[in-house]
């Protein structure tokens, strides 16, 4: 259903801007058995900008853009 909602948006998605920003949750695993900091900051856009890729073709030129920080030093 998720997909569904956003593969119909009716405007152009020119940028979407992907920020891993969750750092202070304790370590834990999810039901998947996947470090939920992770899941959360990497697999979550990467199913964001899959769900969306037909909005972001349709709205060419568009762009993803990823940033991270260096907190994990």
């Amino acid at each position: 259903m998720f997909y569904l909602l956003l593969s119909s948006l009716p405007r152009p998605l020119h940028i979407l801007v992907c920020n891993a920003g969750v750092c202070t949750q304790p370590w834990s695993l999810t039901e998947d058995g996947l470090e939920s900091t992770f899941q959360s900051c990497h697999l979550g856009h990467f199913l964001l900008v899959q769900c969306l890729q037909e909005v972001l073709r349709r709205s060419a030129p568009a762009r993803v853009v990823v940033v991270s920080s260096e907190s994990h030093r």
